[in-house]
């Protein structure tokens, strides 16, 4: 199998981890107030809120380019019906059972230049 970086889901994934970041230090105080200053569709910045709390194997994989090839920027976008756990959500969005699980937090994903 061929693994690729999709340069637009990597940026959706750093958008919901700036959302969470952004309020958890009182950047701004609200989802509003960081759709208004993103210049984001007021829909499009609630729909962030869950990619703040993707699995960090997860976030590794997309960082990587190994997310499963159905993992689409649309498909991510669904994330109001993404499971709150861990487990759920690798099965969910299409990762295997034996998916590579590590404590690697994604640390360097708000750092890349991707927004």
């Amino acid at each position: 199998m061929v693994w690729s970086e999709d340069v637009r889901l990597i940026r959706l994934v750093a958008q919901g981890y700036d959302l969470k970041s952004a309020l958890a230090e009182n950047r701004v105080k609200s989802i509003d107030e960081y759709a208004a200053k993103k210049k984001l569709d007021l829909g499009d910045a609630r729909r962030l809120v869950p990619l703040g709390y993707l699995a960090t194997d997860i976030v590794e994989a997309i960082l990587n380019g190994h997310q499963p090839v159905d993992l689409t920027v649309t498909r991510l976008r669904q994330s109001n019906q993404l499971p709150l756990l861990w487990s759920e959500q690798r099965s969910w969005l299409g990762f295997s059972q034996n998916h590579q699980r590590t404590s690697l937090a994604p640390i360097s994903l708000i750092n890349r230049e991707f927004f």
